[in-house]
């Protein structure tokens, strides 16, 4: 689990990084498109695209730790239980 949660949490606030701080769009073809007047830059587009992506991934993810937090370990204790219930393997 802590090592799922781990690559999860950095996946979550890495991917959308580049998005955030570039200093110029990272795609030229979105960046030559025409636009129009009053339409927001392609840098303006791209760094609000990966914002909605960090809050997301980060909503996501502490909507997941709080579920697993409030359970409990209630799963824990079924798994437990039911191998208590299993015939001993030795016969």
């Amino acid at each position: 689990m802590s090592c799922t949660f781990r690559s999860e949490s950095k996946a979550a606030a890495f991917l959308p990084a580049p998005f955030v701080a570039a200093p110029q769009p990272l795609y030229s073809h979105y960046a030559n498109l025409v636009r129009h007047p009053g339409a927001l830059s392609a840098l303006t587009d791209q760094s609000i695209a990966g914002g909605v992506m960090n809050l997301i991934g980060s909503t996501l993810l502490y909507g997941a730790l709080v579920i697993t937090w409030r359970s409990g370990g209630a799963a824990r204790r079924n798994v437990g239980a039911a191998m208590r219930r299993l015939p001993s393997a030795r016969g």
